[in-house]
């Protein structure tokens, strides 16, 4: 768990600082001498940027366990699954468990 935040944070940062900085730098723009409205439009890239490499780090850091969870019958295998009938503690408690 504290790798995983540890390399959210870590890529957090690097897309911010880095990737899409040195993107604009690439294309010829001065990050540092952007109008207001283009600065919004950095700060979009960044945000879109971090958040296609978070959510694409969670699913790397995750696939395992959902190949781990219980099918209980059904057709799809979710890792936090809430259903009225079994419950999202049942299917969290049997995925640790089967871990020990």
């Amino acid at each position: 768990m504290a790798g995983g935040m540890a390399l959210w944070l870590v890529s957090f940062a690097g897309v911010g600082f880095v990737v899409v900085p040195g993107v604009y730098r690439a294309l010829g723009f001065d990050v540092f001498d952007l109008q207001p409205q283009d600065k919004a439009t950095f700060t979009l890239a960044c945000q879109v940027a971090e958040t296609v490499v978070s959510l694409s780090l969670v699913r790397l850091l995750t696939v395992k366990a959902m190949d781990e969870a219980p099918a209980d019958g059904s057709t799809t295998r979710d890792l936090f699954v809430f259903s009225p009938r079994v419950g999202p503690s049942l299917i969290i408690h049997h995925v640790v468990c089967s871990r020990v």
